[in-house]
């Protein structure tokens, strides 16, 4: 179905509900952009009801089961961040695991290849090595550098163009001046329906005030909101929050 007039819009969607994003900490904003993204990726927006339920009121519900953290939160933790972290024991649980479930399948001992590039798929875009850290910060960085696009190539791992180049808070004001994640969720609404709302409909929609118009929309706007649900962007914006968090 082709919408081209506003009062044919989806009931469910509500541009007043979006403005909570104003005042949303940088950590639930960037969550709120996760979440839809898997959704998008997983295809939980088919299901009947999603709009209504996760998006109608502008902010995707988030709950967690009820557990009791405080036994494991006790004990000390090594500084981390997105991007780096210590190996954990749940991470060397699932290395075994898919250690243990492919050596079935091998031909060879894979003992006898134990310094060897692996192709067991434990790592799913991790690398797991010791650091000196008696070295001096330059070598062990200059050594990081020198290796990284050499890991890369060996385990088949491409690195994503960085789609977006400004920084969170530029990012963060564009989001909310292009009313995005409100154009994100009716464009994903297009998705899961096959309906098609006319570019003119959505700038009535989304800019009452008549800040943009359906040339931005298109020329600005759209590929503005698929570079920032890209997997680098997300990527990019979640780690940069991270760290600015981990630095208070």
């Amino acid at each position: 179905m082709r919408i081209s007039k506003k009062s044919n819009m989806p009931k469910w969607f509500n541009l007043d509900n979006y403005n909570k994003f104003i005042t949303l900490d940088d950590e639930m904003f960037i969550t709120q952009i996760i979440v839809r993204s898997n959704d998008e990726l997983t295809g939980v927006f088919e299901q009947d009801g999603y709009f209504e339920d996760k998006l109608s009121s502008g902010l995707y519900p988030l709950t967690y089961p009820q557990c009791n953290l405080k036994s494991i939160a006790d004990g000390p933790r090594i500084a981390a961040s997105r991007i780096f972290q210590p190996i954990s024991l749940l991470s060397l649980g699932f290395i075994n695991e898919n250690v243990n479930s492919s050596m079935g399948e091998a031909k060879e001992n894979p003992y006898s290849h134990i310094d060897a590039i692996s192709n067991i798929p434990c790592f799913d875009g991790d690398i797991h090595c010791s650091i000196r850290l008696d070295a001096q910060d330059d070598l062990i960085i200059n050594d990081l550098k020198r290796l990284l696009p050499q890991w890369r190539k060996q385990l088949g791992i491409s690195l994503d163009e960085d789609k977006i180049k400004n920084s969170w808070a530029v990012v963060r004001s564009k989001i909310i001046s292009y009313q995005a994640i409100a154009l994100y969720d009716l464009l994903l609404w297009q998705k899961a329906t096959g309906n098609q709302i006319t570019n003119g409909v959505l700038a009535v929609s989304l800019y009452p005030e008549g800040d943009f118009d359906s040339t931005n929309i298109v020329q600005t706007i759209k590929p503005f909101v698929e570079n920032l649900f890209s997997d680098s962007s997300i990527e990019k914006f979640d780690a940069e929050i991270s760290n600015k968090k981990n630095d208070r």
